[in-house]
């Protein structure tokens, strides 16, 4: 009997080692499940980044798109304008011969002229210069510029 007891403890103690070795191995599985799951979790946290980037990237290349586009659109209405005011010349030329046209775009050039002495004058003026002599150059550029005018018209 005592030796069958022996036997029963011994058989029960190796019983408990072999579920003991099962307890360990499975918290060790545990572990590796645990550390798999949160490197898994990191590689779906990184994966949601990218994705959030793309997005960002999509969206950054659709606001380019349209910027594009209204630069497309801009240019178009800039080539028709174009268009137009070159037919418009074109029209003028042929209404009123080259001579008028020229004729305007020498007026043109003198009223840029005109406004560059007067802004010229007024800043010496400003200045202290010799305000007589300045108001007197003022009046004498602009009746050459009205005589010019009413000689050309003739």
């Amino acid at each position: 009997k005592i030796e069958e007891k022996k036997k029963a403890i011994k058989e029960r103690e190796e019983e408990e080692k072999e579920v003991e070795k099962e307890e360990e191995k499975a918290k060790n599985d545990l572990k590796k499940v645990r550390k798999l799951v949160d490197k898994k979790k990191h590689e779906l946290e990184e994966t949601e980044k990218l994705v959030m980037s793309s997005d960002e990237l999509v969206e950054h290349e659709e606001m380019i798109a349209t910027r594009n586009e209204q630069y497309i659109e801009r240019t178009e209405t800039r080539l028709i304008t174009q268009k137009r005011l070159q037919e418009s010349v074109e029209v003028d030329a042929a209404r009123f011969g080259l001579e008028a046209l020229e004729k305007r775009r020498e007026n043109r050039r003198l009223r840029r002229v005109m406004g560059g002495m007067r802004t010229a004058i007024e800043e010496e003026m400003k200045r202290g210069r010799d305000q007589e002599y300045l108001e007197r150059l003022l009046d004498m550029t602009e009746e050459d510029y009205d005589v010019r005018n009413e000689l050309e018209g003739m």
